[in-house]
C-alpha cells in the first residue's frame, strides 16, 4: 500500500474473504490477482480506479452501494453505469451479458471455467485484453453489430467458431476463423489455433498480432495478394519454422516475426534487400532469410 494508503499494490493472502480498506482509492496491478485460495472480495465505497486484472480464484465481488464508480450484480463487477464489465464470476454454464455493457475488460472471464455459452451485449463496442476466453469452454461466439475493437489475444489457445453480425460496419468473418476488416482487405485476427490457414484472396494486409501465439502453426505460405505484414503479426508463434512470401510483398514490419524461436526459413520471392528490416525480429537472425531472385 502507498504511504497515504490510497493506492493498494499487492494483496497476498490465504484468507477466503478480503475487504478493501476505506482509505483505498486505486487498486493497482497485483492487488486482486495474488490470492492462494478461492476468495470473496469486498470493494469499499472510495475505490475510484481498478488497474488490475482479477485472479481466477476470485469467486465473488461485492461493491459498497455508496461507491460512485463501480457496482456488483450476482458477484460480477461492473462500472457504476454497467457499461464496462470488469469480471464475470458466476459459476454457470451460460451468461447473457446485460445490453448496457459497451466494453469487456482484460481477463473478465478468467474465473469462468464452466462457461460454454455466451451471449454478448447488443451494444458492445470493445473487447479488450488477451486470453479473455482461455479458461472457458466457449467454442462459438457471435460478434454484435456495434463492435469496433477486437483484441487478437482473445483466441489464444482456443478453437472458436466466430460469426459476425451482417450489420457490423467494421468486421466480417470467413469460414468461422478469419476475422477481416469489412472490406476484406485486412486480416485482423484468427480465432483458431490450427496447423494450416488459407488466407482469403481479398486480404492485402496481415494485421498486427493477427497470428499471435499460434502454437500449432509450423509453416505458412503468404499468397500473392498480401502486400503488408504488420508489427508482431506472428509474434510468439514458437513452432513456426518456415514462411514463404510472394513477390508482391511491399512491407514487412520490424518485429513481424518476434519470438518465433523455431523460424529458420523466411523465403521471399524478391531480390536481396528489396524489403528492408530483415530479419524482422526473427530470433534466428539473417540466417533465416532466403531471397529467391
Amino acid at each position: 500500500m502507498s504511504k497515504d494508503k490510497k493506492s493498494l499494490y499487492f494483496c497476498i493472502s490465504s484468507l477466503t474473504e478480503i475487504s478493501i480498506p476505506d482509505t483505498v482509492e486505486i487498486l493497482e496491478g497485483g492487488s486482486l490477482n495474488e490470492f492462494f485460495n478461492k476468495v470473496v472480495v469486498n470493494i469499499s465505497r472510495n475505490v475510484k480506479k481498478i488497474n488490475t486484472g482479477i485472479a481466477g480464484n476470485v469467486i465473488e465481488i461485492n461493491v459498497d452501494k455508496n461507491n460512485e464508480d463501480f457496482t456488483s450484480e450476482y458477484g460480477n463487477l461492473y462500472s457504476k453505469d454497467k457499461t464496462i464489465l470488469y469480471a464475470y464470476l458466476q459459476n454457470e454454464t451460460s451468461y447473457k451479458m446485460p445490453d448496457t455493457v459497451k466494453e469487456v475488460r482484460s481477463n473478465a472471464f478468467s474465473s469462468a471455467t464452466n462457461l460454454s455459452g455466451l451471449t454478448l451485449s447488443e451494444n458492445l463496442e470493445r473487447i479488450i485484453g488477451g486470453s479473455a476466453f482461455n479458461r472457458t469452454k466457449i467454442t462459438e461466439i457471435k460478434i454484435p453489430s456495434k463492435v469496433n475493437h477486437i483484441d487478437t489475444g482473445l483466441f489464444v489457445g482456443k478453437l472458436i467458431d466466430v460469426t459476425i453480425s451482417a450489420d457490423n460496419l467494421n468486421f466480417k468473418c470467413e469460414d468461422g476463423t478469419s476475422i477481416l476488416s469489412k472490406d476484406g482487405k485486412k486480416l485482423v485476427a484468427i480465432s483458431k489455433d490450427i496447423e494450416t490457414y488459407d488466407i482469403p484472396n481479398t486480404v492485402e494486409t496481415i494485421g498486427q498480432t493477427a497470428f499471435y501465439n499460434r502454437r500449432k502453426l509450423k509453416e505458412i505460405v503468404i499468397p500473392q495478394n498480401i502486400k503488408t505484414i504488420e508489427d508482431r503479426a506472428f509474434d510468439n508463434s514458437t513452432n513456426l519454422s518456415k514462411v514463404e512470401i510472394s513477390s508482391n510483398i511491399e512491407n514487412i514490419s520490424t518485429y513481424a516475426f518476434s519470438r518465433c524461436n523455431s523460424l529458420k526459413g523466411i523465403i521471399i520471392d524478391k531480390k536481396e534487400n528489396e524489403i528492408s528490416g530483415a530479419p524482422w525480429g526473427c530470433p534466428y537472425g539473417l540466417r533465416a532469410v532466403k531471397w529467391k531472385k
